[in-house]
C-alpha cells in the first residue's frame, strides 16, 4: 500500500451526532442505543447476507464505523462511552443505564418544595379543611426525610453532581484503567484520572470524540470539548469526568462546573441540543480534519416534542412555578422558553435543506416520536419501558427500515 494513502480522504469522515435529551430525566438516550444498535447490524447484514449472533454482536464496538461522534448532554454521555470509553452494545446499554439510574433516578427533594406545595393546596382547596391536613402532612413528611440539606434557598439544582462524577470515574476505571500500556498517556498529573484527549493513537481505529458546553460568562457561544488536538483551536487538557459534568450541567439540573478557569453549563439550553450542525463545520471547517470531506453525518435524536403550548399565567401557575423552583426543576410558565432553547428540529430541518448535502445525499436523521414520554422529568422503570415499545414501532416502520438500508452503505469498512 501506498505510506502516503490515508483512507480518511479517500472515503471521507464518518460522522455521528447524538442529541441530548432535553430534560427528559435521562430516559429517552436508550432509544438512541436502539437505533444505533439496529444500525450496525444492518450493516452486518449486508455484509454477511445474515443478522449477527449475540456473540458476534458482542464482539462489535460501534466506534469503529466512525470517525467522529459528537454529542450534547446525555448524548455527550453515550459519544464518550461509544468513541472514548470503546464499549460494545451490551456494556453500553448497562453503562448509560448506570449513569442514569445513579444521576437522573436520585433527585433531591426539599423542605421548600414540600412547604409551597402545602401552601398552593390551602390556597386552591380554602373550603375543605381535610385538604388543608393532607397539605400539612404532605410538607411535614418532606421535611422528616431530610438529613442535612434541607435548609436550601431557590439556588439549589436538581441533581446531585457527585453522582456524575463518581460513576464516570466508575467506568473509567473499568473501561480504561485496564489497558496498562495506554495510562500513562491518559491520566492526569497525580495519575487519578484519565483525560478526555487521547494522547496514543497507535492501536486500532481511531475515534475522535467531542462534547458540548457553554461558558457561564457567554451562553450565546458554544465550545466543543475534544479528545483530540483541533488544527485551529487550542484547547487546555480536561478529565473525562469533567467533560462529562460540563455537557451535562443543565440550568437548574446540575451545579455548572470549572474547567481550567472557566465555568462550563450545558449547551443544550443555549441552542445546540442537536449538535449535528456543529459535528459537520468541525469537519469542513478543518478543526477535525485537514481537507477532508463528509462521507456521512448520521444525527440521531432522543425523540420528537408532539408540542410546545404556552401557559396562561394565573395564580396556579405561578404558585407552580415557585414550587418548580425551588425544587430545582424549570418553573411552569418557563418552560416553553426552556422547551423552544433545547429544540433539535430546527437545525435538523436546516441541514435537510442544506444544497451541498441534499446533493449528496449523504445527511441523516433518526428520531423516534416519544408522544406523551417526550415530556418525561424523572428516570423510572416505566418510562424506559415505553420508550423502548415506541422505538420498537419506530425500528419496525417501512420508512426507517429503508432509511437504515440507505446508511448501510455509508458505514460498511471499505
Amino acid at each position: 500500500m501506498n505510506p502516503n494513502y490515508d483512507p480518511f480522504f479517500h472515503r471521507g469522515i464518518r460522522v455521528l451526532s447524538l442529541d441530548g435529551d432535553g430534560g427528559a430525566g435521562g430516559v429517552k438516550p436508550l432509544s438512541q442505543i436502539k437505533i444505533l444498535r439496529s444500525m450496525i447490524e444492518a450493516v452486518y447484514l449486508a455484509q454477511h447476507g445474515r443478522p449477527p449472533s449475540s456473540e458476534e454482536l458482542d464482539a462489535i464496538k460501534p466506534y469503529e464505523h466512525f470517525d467522529l461522534i459528537v454529542g450534547t448532554g446525555t448524548g455527550g454521555v453515550l459519544a464518550v462511552q461509544i468513541g472514548r470509553l470503546h464499549m460494545n452494545f451490551e456494556d453500553l446499554k448497562k453503562a448509560y443505564t448506570e449513569f442514569a439510574m445513579t444521576v437522573y433516578g436520585q433527585p433531591k427533594v426539599y423542605i421548600w418544595s414540600g412547604i409551597f406545595n402545602a401552601l398552593h393546596t390551602l390556597l386552591v382547596h380554602l373550603h375543605n379543611p381535610l385538604l388543608w391536613w393532607k397539605a400539612i402532612r404532605g410538607a411535614y413528611s418532606t421535611f422528616y426525610k431530610q438529613t442535612n440539606t434541607w435548609w436550601n434557598m431557590p439556588s439549589t439544582v436538581q441533581y446531585d453532581s457527585s453522582h456524575v462524577e463518581l460513576v464516570m470515574k466508575q467506568q473509567v476505571e473499568r473501561h480504561l484503567l485496564d489497558e496498562e500500556s495506554r495510562v500513562c498517556d491518559m491520566c492526569d498529573d497525580d495519575g487519578h484520572e484519565m483525560m478526555l484527549r487521547e494522547k496514543s493513537q497507535s492501536s486500532g481505529h481511531f475515534c475522535r470524540v467531542a462534547v458540548t458546553a457553554t461558558s457561564k460568562t457567554n451562553t450565546q457561544s458554544c465550545r466543543l470539548l475534544r479528545s483530540y488536538s483541533s488544527f485551529k483551536h487550542c484547547q487546555a487538557d480536561v478529565t473525562i469526568t469533567q467533560a462529562i459534568r460540563a455537557t451535562t450541567a443543565s440550568y437548574l439540573k446540575f451545579a455548572s462546573v470549572v474547567c481550567n478557569g472557566e465555568r462550563y453549563i450545558s449547551a443544550a439550553e443555549t441552542g445546540y441540543n442537536n449538535p449535528a450542525l456543529l459535528a459537520k463545520e468541525e469537519v469542513t471547517e478543518g478543526n477535525a480534519y485537514k481537507s477532508a470531506l463528509i462521507r456521512c453525518l448520521i444525527s440521531i435524536g432522543s425523540g420528537k416534542r408532539r408540542s410546545n403550548p404556552l401557559v396562561h399565567p394565573s395564580w396556579s401557575a405561578f404558585w407552580i412555578s415557585i414550587k418548580q423552583h425551588f425544587n430545582g426543576d424549570v418553573p411552569l410558565l418557563l418552560r416553553p422558553l426552556s422547551m423552544m432553547a433545547s429544540d433539535s428540529e430546527n437545525v435538523h430541518e436546516g441541514l435537510a435543506k442544506d444544497p451541498l448535502m441534499k446533493q449528496q445525499r449523504n445527511y441523516f436523521r433518526f428520531n423516534v416520536d416519544m408522544g406523551e414520554a417526550g415530556e418525561i422529568g424523572k428516570w423510572n422503570t416505566e418510562a424506559g419501558e415505553w420508550v423502548n415499545y415506541q422505538s420498537d414501532l419506530y425500528l419496525n416502520h417501512p420508512a426507517t427500515q429503508g432509511l437504515m438500508e440507505a446508511v448501510t452503505e455509508y458505514l460498511i469498512p471499505s
